[in-house]
C-alpha cells in the first residue's frame, strides 16, 4: 500500500492530463537497451519520438563493440534509456570511453525506485553487530525489475519526465499518453492479482534467476533456481538441495526461458516428473509498442495454467 501511495504521488507530480495537440514530426531520437523500454518509450512518445534499439538484434551484449556508424547514431541521439540496477554498467562504461560526454544522455529506469523493493542475491550478509542493523548487500541487485508491472509504471514516469524536459512543447501530449498507458499497466497488475487471489500457497522453481520481482509482487514463493548464474551449471550440492525443495514444496513445473532450455533442465524435469513450461524474460523479441504487455500477458497465461493445476 505504501508503494501505491508513493507511485500515486509520483504520477501527480509529473502533471498528467492536458489537451491533445496536433501530431508533429518526430522530435526526439531515443535508443533503448531492452524490448520493455522500447514499448514504454513508444507508448509515452507516440509519433513525437523515434525509438530504436541501442544494439543490433544479433549482437552479443557482452562482446559488442560500437562501430563508427553506431557512434554517429549516438551523436545524434537525444537520450539513451537503460533499465539500470547494474544491468548495463558495462554499456555505460563503453559509451563513456568511446563517446565522451554521452553520460549526460543516459536515463536509467531504476533511478528513484525505492531501495526497499530491490532484491539482492542470497549471498548478501549482515555486516552489523546487532540484529537490528540492516543487511548490507555485497553485490548489485537482481536487475530484472521490468518483469514487475508496478516497476513498469515507475519506468514510464521516468521516461515521461525525460521527454517533457527534452521537448517541453509536447509536454501535454506525453503526459496524456503516459496516463493512458499507466492505466493499462495497472489493469495488467490487477489481472495478475486476480490470478493470484484464489491460490493458497503458490510456489515455483525456475531455470534462471529472472523472476524474483514478479514473485515478490504477487506473493509467489520462489523456492529454487536451477542455474543461479545463467549459463553456469550448478554443483552437486546445489542440485541436491534444489531437488529436496522441489519434493518438499510439491513442485510440479519447471519454468524455463524460451530457446534456452539446457540439457540439465530437461534431465531434471524427466527425473522428477516435472512439466516444463516457458516464461519469457522479455529480453529479446517483443520490439513493439504493445510488446511489453503482450509478453507479460503471455507469461500470465502460463502461470495461470501451471500454478492453478499445482497440487
Amino acid at each position: 500500500m505504501r508503494l501505491f501511495r508513493w507511485l500515486l504521488g509520483m504520477l501527480v507530480s509529473v502533471g498528467f492530463g492536458g489537451l491533445y495537440l496536433p501530431a508533429a514530426e518526430p522530435r526526439l531520437r531515443v535508443l533503448v537497451s531492452l524490448p520493455a523500454l522500447y514499448s514504454w518509450a513508444s507508448q509515452v512518445g507516440g509519433d513525437r519520438v523515434q525509438v530504436d534499439r541501442l544494439l543490433p538484434v544479433e549482437a552479443d551484449p557482452h562482446l559488442f563493440q560500437f562501430r563508427p556508424r553506431d557512434l554517429e547514431v549516438l551523436r545524434h541521439t537525444d537520450v539513451i534509456l537503460l533499465s539500470g540496477a547494474g544491468l548495463e554498467d558495462w554499456l555505460k562504461a563503453s559509451l563513456e570511453k568511446q563517446l565522451p560526454g554521452s553520460g549526460r544522455k543516459i536515463v536509467e529506469m531504476a533511478t528513484g525506485y525505492p531501495q526497499s523493493e530491490l532484491i539482492y542475491s542470497e549471498g548478501a550478509e549482515d555486516s552489523g553487530s546487532s540484529k537490528d542493523m540492516p543487511a548490507v548487500p555485497n553485490g548489485p541487485p537482481n536487475p530484472h525489475l521490468w518483469l514487475d508491472p508496478i516497476f513498469a509504471c515507475h519506468g514510464v514516469t521516468n521516461i515521461l519526465r525525460t521527454f517533457q524536459l527534452l521537448a517541453p512543447d509536447s509536454s501535454a501530449v506525453f503526459a496524456t499518453n503516459a496516463s493512458v498507458y499507466i492505466q493499462q499497466l495497472l489493469r495488467l497488475h490487477e489481472d495478475y492479482e486476480a490470478f493470484r487471489r484464489p491460490l493458497k500457497a503458490p510456489a515455483m522453481v525456475t531455470a534462471h534467476p529472472a523472476f524474483p520481482y514478479l514473485c515478490q509482487r504477487y506473493r509467489i514463493r520462489l523456492v529454487g533456481v536451477l542455474e543461479e548464474t545463467a549459463g553456469t551449471e550448478p554443483g552437486p550440492r546445489h542440485l541436491a538441495t534444489l531437488m529436496g525443495q522441489i519434493r518438499a514444496n510439491h513442485i510440479s513445473t519447471l519454468f524455463v526461458e524460451p530457446h534456452s532450455t539446457s540439457r540439465l533442465a530437461l534431465q531434471l524435469a524427466r527425473d522428477m516428473k516435472l512439466t516444463v513450461a516457458e516464461l519469457d524474460t522479455l529480453e529479446t523479441g517483443y520490439w513493439s509498442a504493445a510488446g511489453y504487455e503482450e509478453g507479460m500477458r503471455s507469461n500470465l497465461r502460463t502461470l495461470t495454467k501451471q500454478l492453478q493445476e499445482q497440487p
